[in-house]
């Protein structure tokens, strides 16, 4: 039978916060009966150098390149093939890449190196669900017509599985200095905290599913002013890089949390997951707005934050989930001046529509607030009356 007249396989993505690598490496493709797929990324600098260092800023030319070979190391003419799909995703940089190659052998873009925080964060470049279906009997991938003229051939039409990953080393970046006590008028910045991105592009993101793979609970740099909270590992995935706060954790088991965001077990069982942004809040209308409401109750803000929701399919669709349909339990780590203050402290939001909701500590740590949440979105942490 010739093998091109079988239909082609659909390549279906998985959209993960996978953990980078910190070293540069080229992983090789699975093998079966000695034909391969060569998995070749690179990086380039704005002068045409390829390079395995990178500064935040700088701009970086990807290019990767898929080779079906056969097992004797020839490589394999594209008439013969009659499927070569794989999913590109890129981590650390400013612009997200997650995209589906199908019957292309090479994909090239330009990025912009983020700041990085953690080694785990490197920029990088992955290749996944890789698949190549080829006639691996063939003795030259240069002779389409190699069955037509040799009758007696039986060809061995075989799936051929890769992947590859790749990543760059910068210099690890401070955290910022954590903002004064009362932020609401010193943050010069103005719009909306970007988080995760489907595919077509961030990074992060992620994402970040992309995004990015770090839980919410990491620890950011703690503030001056005694000990600061802790508030232990998040259940879900995600990317933290909020300074006001020393940790913020999601406390709901991961299935509480998916079923809140409104994913049936059959999403999940297909793949879609939850995730988290968690980052120092600059929308100044937002903050503007939570600072009329907290000022009518006679609350002062001591920080702003985004606390973002999303899910995530494996195709890349991400959906910010504003409101959940069943309460998600989520920890603040305080930094150690708001500990140590004497206060007690609740988390302000607002609702989509607008109306204000106000989610009171319902633990008994002083340095620590834990709330049942419901919305998502700008936080102010205020101080109780």
């Amino acid at each position: 039978m010739d093998f091109k007249s079988f239909i082609k396989k659909a390549l279906m993505t998985v959209l993960t916060l996978a953990v980078c690598i910190p070293v540069i490496m080229k992983v090789a493709s699975v093998k079966a009966s000695g034909a391969t797929v060569d998995v070749a990324i690179q990086f380039f600098d704005a002068a045409g150098n390829e390079i395995a260092n990178v500064n935040e800023g700088d701009t970086v030319t990807l290019k990767v390149t898929l080779t079906p070979k056969y097992s004797d190391g020839t490589p394999v003419d594209f008439r013969n093939i009659a499927s070569l799909g794989a999913t590109i995703y890129t981590n650390g940089f400013n612009e997200d890449v997650n995209i589906q190659l199908d019957s292309q052998a090479s994909y090239t873009t330009t990025l912009t190196a983020a700041a990085c925080y953690n080694a785990e964060y490197y920029p990088s470049c992955e290749v996944m669900n890789g698949m190549a279906y080829y006639d691996v009997n063939s003795v030259s991938g240069n002779d389409p017509d190699y069955e037509l003229n040799n009758p007696d051939y039986r060809p061995s039409n075989e799936i051929i599985e890769f992947s590859g990953k790749k990543s760059l080393t910068m210099p690890i970046s401070e955290m910022p200095d954590c903002p004064s006590d009362n932020p609401s008028g010193d943050d010069p910045g103005s719009g909306e905290d970007s988080g995760p991105s489907s595919g077509g592009s961030s990074s992060s993101g992620g994402s970040s599913d992309s995004a990015p793979a770090a839980g919410g609970g990491g620890a950011a740099a703690p503030a001056a002013g005694g000990a600061a909270g802790n508030a232990g590992p998040s259940t879900v995935g995600g990317v933290y890089t909020a300074t006001s706060m020393n940790s913020v954790a999601v406390t709901s088991p991961v299935a509480t949390v998916a079923a809140a965001a409104g994913l049936s077990e059959a999403d999940v069982a297909a793949g879609t997951n939850v995730r988290t942004y968690i980052c120092d809040s600059r929308n100044r209308e937002m903050k503007d707005a939570l600072k009329a409401v907290a000022d009518t109750s006679g609350r002062s803000i001591v920080a702003y934050l985004n606390i973002d929701l999303y899910t995530i399919t494996k195709d890349g669709v991400v959906t910010n989930v504003r409101n959940t349909v069943a309460p998600v339990t989520m920890t603040f780590g305080l930094p150690g001046s708001l500990a140590n203050a004497g206060h007690s402290y609740s988390i302000l939001c607002l609702n989509p529509d607008g109306t204000p909701v106000l989610f009171e500590d319902v633990d008994t740590n002083n340095a620590t607030i834990t709330i049942n949440a419901t919305a998502f979105g700008t936080y102010a942490v205020v101080v109780n009356p």
